[in-house]
């Protein structure tokens, strides 16, 4: 049987038909009369197997998808690795407990319920999420609102419309980091800081120089009242320091002084129980010198209620 070649060449394609003179005639005459698309999506019923074949050969070189000696794939489209990497359950990320704040949950949730990105998710599906984990408080609840708020800020995850949202590829990424352990707990920083000891203040015993009589009116005074918070320790020493001894300015150390000349513990802040009188309450004033503090009118006062109130004993 003699063998016939035919190359076609329309455009940028081209078609090679090479078999028995008749089919490749028959082949070529369906081309020119229906068209590609028909020829392959309706096949003559009295083709035999090699027209089949010549026929899928048209459309590989129709389609550029290579010779007749060489088959090659279709390209594919680029992909985005944020969303084709497979993540562990979502059991398993609480078993972990990686993620280190309620607004890292919250994306941990967006990931899981928009399938890494591919599909849409409302706050339903994240609420639904808090209680297939078992993570539903009160705190939390308060608090979705703007957490879900902080990742629309974050440009993590973007508002569709009023209840719908979709990941975006920081959030995707930030998500898997925290689900596969690789984000550092901010509030772990924060307690290491927290953590750190404070420089402990010390203070100097004033020599008083007073009189055994002043010592046990001090004292006797002292006993008279109860005063269980810090800043009223404070204001009852410079009160009596002015109104005793006349004495209007004082130093932490005086008030240290005070504390142990009555017997009273200093295991505090001395030196803060003072400020935060000046500021909370203005109860001091500043004084002439730096360091020193007066007694205001409103800390006068506030001894007067404390006497009035009741308070002593």
């Amino acid at each position: 049987m003699d063998t016939f070649k035919l190359k076609v060449i329309i455009g940028d394609a081209q078609i090679e038909l090479e078999g028995e003179g008749e089919l490749v005639h028959t082949i070529f005459q369906e081309l020119r009369e229906n068209g590609l698309g028909l020829l392959i999506s309706s096949p003559s019923p009295n083709r035999n197997s090699d027209s089949n074949q010549a026929g899928s050969l048209a459309q590989k070189q129709v389609l550029g998808e290579g010779s007749c000696d060489e088959e090659q794939t279709a390209p594919t489209l680029p992909r985005d690795s944020s969303r084709d990497d497979t993540i562990t359950s979502l059991e398993n990320v609480v078993l972990a407990g990686t993620p280190n704040t309620e607004s890292e949950w919250l994306l941990v949730y967006a990931a899981y319920c928009s399938d890494q990105g591919k599909k849409l998710f409302t706050r339903d599906d994240l609420k639904n999420k808090y209680n297939e984990t078992n993570r539903t408080t009160q705190s939390n609840s308060k608090n979705f609102a703007k957490n879900l708020k902080s990742l629309v800020t974050d440009k993590y995850i973007s508002a569709v419309n009023s209840n719908s949202f979709r990941m975006e590829s920081a959030g995707i990424s930030r998500a898997k980091s925290i689900i596969q352990g690789n984000e550092k707990s901010s509030g772990n920083k924060k307690n290491k800081t927290t953590a750190k000891k404070k420089p402990i203040n010390t203070y100097e015993v004033v020599e008083l120089d007073w009189p055994e009589e002043q010592l046990v009116k001090v004292k006797e005074f002292w006993g008279n009242h109860t005063h269980p918070s810090n800043m009223d320790k404070a204001v009852l020493a410079a009160y009596w320091l002015k109104n005793e001894k006349q004495i209007d300015e004082f130093t932490a150390d005086l008030f240290f002084t005070i504390l142990r000349t009555v017997g009273e513990g200093t295991s505090f802040d001395l030196g803060a129980a003072i400020r935060n009188a000046k500021k909370d309450k203005s109860y001091f004033v500043s004084g002439t010198n730096a360091g020193t503090y007066k007694i205001s009118h409103i800390g006068e006062d506030h001894v007067g209620t404390l006497i009035a109130s009741g308070d002593g004993k």
